[in-house]
């Protein structure tokens, strides 16, 4: 009976950020779900979007054959909601200001609710929203939704990988996170922690995740001082609670890790550069670390 999805907005997004928790439940086959959401190649509405544009690579119907084959390997059921990502949806993909989208937004929440009858009882498993692209800020506003009309009782929010290698990105989300949300001592700490690329060691190093996108990263870091507007608790007045919790992957769990996220080899250069297997040594910890919030009403 399952018992965990893990809700994908991308091909790789759970892979990445999940990959090493699903590896380490030896029941996984009965017990996981992949729900992947951003999966159709068909934009909704407006022009043709122009084929020069840098961000077309992010969209091409290998990501689907790559995600299928990942986890037919670990023999882990995955479901395709097929909605348009953002590219396909006129948006630019990273909040630079405040983008809604309630009819998107309500096709989620549906789908969603959907699986949620489907898999009654799942802990259901959502994308923080660190890094700010909308799509995955999108999932993280309907996991506050369904937890605030009583869909599920709890959520758990994974940080965003390798977007939370990024110590200024990832501290700047927290932030704004406890401005909704209480955490204990000990979850604060975690949160905080001081491990991941500064701002500095990001824009003067080849090696980090997102090489090609130094200043873009750079600029929606700047664009979200002061302001909580792309935040998926924007609008929230409080009355949560979280934990925030730690997986560690020992070595062979890493190698399998590494061997699960090959199968995605569309998307290798653009999140970690020409030689990814320097990114992983120099980021050995973050790889080997994955980090979730729970989070429930008060």
């Amino acid at each position: 009976m399952i018992q965990n999805v893990f809700v994908s907005p991308h091909a790789d997004d759970v892979a990445l950020s999940c990959g090493g928790q699903i590896l380490m439940n030896s029941n996984r086959s009965d017990d996981v779900a992949i729900l992947n959401i951003f999966t159709s190649d068909l934009a909704m509405t407006g022009p043709a979007i122009r084929r020069e544009s840098k961000f077309t690579e992010l969209v091409n119907a290998e990501r689907s054959k790559e995600d299928r084959a990942a986890w037919e390997h670990l023999s882990v059921r995955a479901h395709y909601v097929d909605l348009p990502e953002a590219v396909l949806r006129q948006k630019f993909p990273f909040a630079i200001r405040h983008q809604p989208e309630p009819y998107l937004l309500e096709q989620l929440r549906d789908a969603i609710g959907t699986y949620a009858d489907l898999y009654p009882g799942a802990l259901f498993h959502f994308p923080a929203g660190i890094g700010s692209h909308i799509d995955h800020i999108a999932c993280a506003n309907v996991a506050f939704q369904i937890l605030n009309l009583g869909i599920v009782e709890r959520v758990r929010l994974y940080e965003d990988t390798p977007y939370s290698w990024l110590r200024f990105i990832r501290r700047q989300y927290y932030r704004r996170l406890e401005r909704a949300v209480r955490f204990d001592h000990d979850s604060h700490a975690i949160a905080h922690r001081p491990s991941g690329a500064g701002g500095f060691r990001y824009l003067g190093s080849r090696t980090v995740p997102f090489p090609r996108g130094r200043l873009l990263f750079t600029a929606v870091y700047l664009a979200h001082l002061g302001s909580g507007a792309s935040h998926p608790t924007s609008g929230l007045t409080g009355g949560y609670r979280g934990t925030v919790q730690i997986t560690r992957l020992d070595e062979e769990r890493v190698r399998e890790k590494i061997a699960l996220l090959e199968h995605y080899a569309s998307q290798i250069p653009m999140l970690f550069g020409d030689d990814p297997e320097r990114t992983f040594d120099l980021f050995r910890e973050a790889l080997s670390t994955e980090i979730s919030i729970e989070i429930a009403r008060s």
